[in-house]
């Protein structure tokens, strides 16, 4: 693979610059490095460069940074950023797209995307914050990690607003390029190829995989599209790592190649992001468990579903042509399958696998075959048994509303 020359392009943006490159392990794009001024004027201090090559990567770059300027003055979400008590995101400084030639990063005449980005500073991800305020708990760190989840739950619910959708849908700049499925087979591989073999072992295991795979691919139902992240979990959520014992109070949201408006919200982004912080808490609270971190990650997760249903106002009427009732059996299929992945995928070995996946394969069965079977009053009945009780609430439960 031939060497890129981003010392080369950064002098062609900003003349003049020297800039020293370190290599992050960031994002799904072939590079990405944060580069550091040592001499000249021109340019910030320091930003982060993203480099594609491909059509994947490359269309998955112009989507981060058609996203990434949405909150921009005289940008249809700008006002969310007006109110403050918000997620930050990266500024885009600047997109290029040419050939490697074109933009000084070889000689070679293939297409190359460069996507330059604000730096926020050294970023530690949202769990291993927790982890770490966990090891020399303070009696504030309760009110401060709730208060940092209730502020992303929020910022997510916004996100996902049908308002924010139409907003986006209403500039054909911003359709053309949101409403592309670049990612829908890639999403697929990573989360649905090795299922069938982690649901071996029980007796339903087959049906409940189509019971998944159903809902992804040819739903029954009709869910509402809204503006999503698409890879919305916790290595994607951060705050700033210098800040932590500081409790920064704004967590940061990078690495939006998967975005798309044709996304899911409750029954995709927050699910998800749940997934492995519920592993994370049943690992927590094992005999050889921490109970503090436990703790924290049940009131950074409570923040979060907190305010993301005072924000979404979810109410389901529990009938079956609800359709926030069908979202919230469709949140248990995505959030049971991402647990079950997420325990065989990283925790294997660990003394609390198997109840990760127990719990999982709960959801799973809980979501039933279809309404009828989900609004079924035995299972409406195991549904307030929910382990640590997060999806459901997300939502607001009225019984025949």
């Amino acid at each position: 693979m031939t060497k890129m020359n981003y010392e080369a392009y950064l002098l062609l943006i900003y003349p003049g610059t020297q800039w020293k490159l370190t290599p992050l392990l960031q994002g799904s794009v072939n590079d990405t490095l944060r580069a550091t001024k040592t001499a000249g004027q021109q340019g910030p201090q320091s930003l982060i460069l993203k480099h594609a090559s491909g059509t994947f990567e490359d269309e998955g770059l112009e989507v981060e940074a058609t996203v990434l300027h949405l909150w921009d003055t005289h940008e249809p979400l700008h006002q969310f950023k007006l109110t403050g008590d918000t997620w930050m995101l990266p500024k885009c400084l600047r997109h290029d797209q040419g050939t490697q030639a074109e933009l000084h990063l070889s000689t070679s005449s293939e297409t190359a995307s460069i996507l330059l980005q604000q730096d926020l500073g050294d970023l530690t991800d949202i769990f291993s914050c927790i982890k770490s305020l966990s090891e020399k708990p303070k009696p504030q760190d309760t009110a401060h990690i709730s208060a940092l989840g209730n502020t992303l739950g929020r910022s997510l619910a916004n996100l996902h607003d049908p308002a924010t959708l139409r907003a986006v849908l209403a500039e054909p700049r911003l359709e053309r390029t949101l409403t592309q499925n670049l990612t829908n087979e890639v999403i697929w591989s990573a989360t649905m190829e090795q299922l069938p073999s982690y649901l071996q072992d029980f007796p339903n295991g087959d049906a409940l995989f189509q019971r998944v795979a159903e809902d992804i691919r040819n739903p029954k139902y009709t869910y509402p599209a809204c503006l999503a992240h698409g890879d919305f979990h916790t290595g994607n959520v951060a705050v700033s790592a210098s800040n932590i014992q500081e409790r920064d109070q704004q967590p940061k949201v990078i690495d939006w190649e998967f975005a798309t408006a044709n996304g899911r919200g409750v029954n995709g982004d927050a699910a998800q992001f749940l997934a492995s912080l519920h592993c994370g808490i049943i690992a927590s609270r094992q005999k050889d468990g921490s109970l503090e971190l436990a703790n924290l990650l049940r009131h950074f997760c409570r923040g979060f579903c907190t305010g993301y249903q005072q924000r979404a106002r979810l109410e389901c009427t529990m009938e079956l042509d609800d359709v926030n009732s069908q979202l919230y059996r469709s949140a248990l299929l995505l959030h049971g399958r991402d647990m079950i992945n997420y325990a065989r995928d990283f925790c294997e070995g660990h003394e609390a696998e198997e109840e990760m996946v127990r719990v999982g394969v709960w959801y799973l069965e809980r979501a039933g075959k279809d309404m009828d079977d989900f609004l079924g009053g035995s299972n409406m009945l195991e549904l307030e048994r929910e382990d640590e009780f997060l999806i459901r609430s997300l939502f607001s439960i009225a019984y025949g509303g």
